[in-house]
């Protein structure tokens, strides 16, 4: 980010990603200022000749939300809250470590789908582990994702025994019931969470997913 007078503090400044060239090296926009004055935006091979540039693309998501609901039949209760969000980008740093060039990272499966010099076949640039300085992995807004997710923050499910059983046990109600709390998330990517942070970084130090919860109990009255 950038803090500059009529910008959001939140919003993107940083590389952008060219796509690759023919032989599977990343590229990124630069700006070039011709003899005229005139600058106009061309593609690098070199990561250090690059331009940064305000993307238009903001942390902040553009709209939050949940729904809930409880439903009611016969004894059953079942109650179901959820959350969302809308819009946002973020930087996914534990996917982009993946696909480092570093020995001690696990990969992810995208490394498969790297540049193949042999067959001149690939989604992503080659695995440059010559040239770390202009290799993908490098900071860019190719590794900006979408912050929208959906999730189900708690599910409960629960039964209350009809009073006609509990009256012989001198008990007036009785309820079991099993609760799920973080129970499910949908995002862009799997193990992609956007809700660690509002910066706009999701890695390992940004902050730990909620962690899911499954319990259960019982409920009496006398």
């Amino acid at each position: 980010f950038k803090l500059m007078e009529g910008k959001s503090r939140y919003e993107y400044f940083t590389y952008m990603y060219a796509g690759m060239n023919e032989k599977g090296q990343p590229q990124w926009y630069m700006d070039v200022t011709g003899e005229d004055g005139k600058v106009t935006r061309e593609k690098t091979t070199s990561y250090s000749s690059a331009t940064k540039y305000f993307l238009g693309k903001s942390a902040l998501p553009d709209f939050n939300g949940g729904l809930s609901t409880v439903l009611k039949y016969k004894g059953i209760d079942l109650s179901i809250a959820t959350a969302f969000q809308i819009g946002g980008w973020a930087y996914d740093s534990d996917y982009l470590s993946g696909m480092s060039i570093s020995y001690y990272v696990g990969h992810n499966k995208d490394m498969w789908k790297t540049f193949n010099p042999e067959t001149g076949k690939g989604e992503y640039p080659i695995w440059n582990a010559v040239d770390s300085s202009n290799s993908y992995t490098q900071t860019s807004d190719a590794h900006l994702i979408k912050a929208s997710y959906f999730s189900i923050r708690n599910l409960t499910l629960g039964y209350t025994l009809p009073r006609t059983w509990l009256d012989k046990l001198g008990i007036e109600g009785l309820r079991v019931f099993v609760t799920a709390d973080n129970l499910a998330l949908w995002s862009k990517r799997q193990g992609f969470d956007p809700r660690v942070s509002m910066s706009g970084s999701n890695d390992s130090y940004g902050g730990y997913s909620p962690m899911r919860i499954i319990s259960g109990g019982i409920n009496l009255t006398f």
